[in-house]
């Protein structure tokens, strides 16, 4: 049984314990509700050891299918581009016909223009009116643009790398969005993007103290009118205010103290 089949089985399991430990607290029996209690904490602790096993060997899988992808893609390029020089021939082919054709259709309508600049001369300085009147022009040439839908050539690189931002740092991953559809995304999904640098600690902590302080700036807001609510600094800093405290001027930023904690955590790791 691989992890992965392992962690399915145990996952049953869960499932299993918690609808059994509902049952027995919905019939008050306390005796099956700690028994399914221990066994839900048993299966817990187990699916927290099968989960990185599982990333490693997904992860593993999934490195040996980008391999084989990799050699294939070698090959696939081999050919594709082979074919793509038979396929500029034939553009250049098609090119050389299309050309003949405009220069055959304008050289066409010049004649049927000059038709028609002779006719109107001939009537108009011999007052030749009795004659019946030639058929009206067709569109000129240039009209077809209209007609014919004429391919555009692709540019170079259509579709590039997209990055995205961590919600509450600077930190960025690459989406690997540009290759969905494709083997290689299929590959990519069975383990995802790269996770996030967790950055500097200093960073994370100002992180948690801002969202903290927002999450509080949004509570006092959520009682007043939404123009009084519209910034969280002022309310948090009035809430501050109003209960002695002293208000941050920049909401998550890192603290001086926390600084110098770092610094020298720094030079007691450097001297050891």
């Amino acid at each position: 049984m691989t992890k992965q089949e392992q962690l399915d089985d145990v996952r049953r399991q869960l499932r299993e314990a918690r609808q059994a430990q509902e049952a027995a607290d919905a019939a008050f029996d306390t005796a099956a509700s700690v028994v399914a209690a221990t066994t839900i904490a048993t299966l817990e602790r187990y699916e927290s050891t099968l989960i990185p096993e599982v990333e490693r060997e997904t992860f593993e899988e999934a490195k040996a299918l980008a391999r084989g992808r990799l050699q294939s893609l070698h090959s696939a390029v081999g050919s594709h581009a082979a074919s793509y020089e038979k396929d500029i021939a034939r553009l250049a082919e098609a090119h050389a016909a299309l050309v003949d054709a405009a220069q055959r259709l304008n050289e066409r309508f010049s004649k049927l223009e000059t038709c028609e600049l002779e006719f109107r001369a001939l009537t108009d300085r011999f007052g030749t009116h009795d004659m019946a009147d030639l058929p009206p022009l067709p569109a000129p040439p240039s009209a077809l643009y209209r007609r014919f839908d004429f391919p555009r050539l692709n540019e170079h690189w259509s579709k590039l790398p997209e990055w995205e931002k961590h919600p509450d740092t600077l930190k960025k991953r690459r989406t690997y969005r540009e290759v969905e559809g494709t083997k290689a995304g299929e590959i990519i999904a069975l383990v995802g993007p790269f996770p996030f640098d967790p950055g500097h600690p200093l960073v994370l902590k100002a992180a948690e103290r801002r969202k903290a302080e927002v999450e509080r700036a949004m509570e006092l807001g959520a009682a007043l009118a939404p123009s009084e609510a519209a910034d969280p600094s002022a309310l948090l800093s009035r809430d501050l205010t109003s209960r002695g405290g002293v208000p941050s001027l920049h909401l998550g930023e890192v603290t001086e103290e926390e600084l110098e904690e770092e610094r020298a955590r720094e030079k007691a790791a450097a001297g050891k």
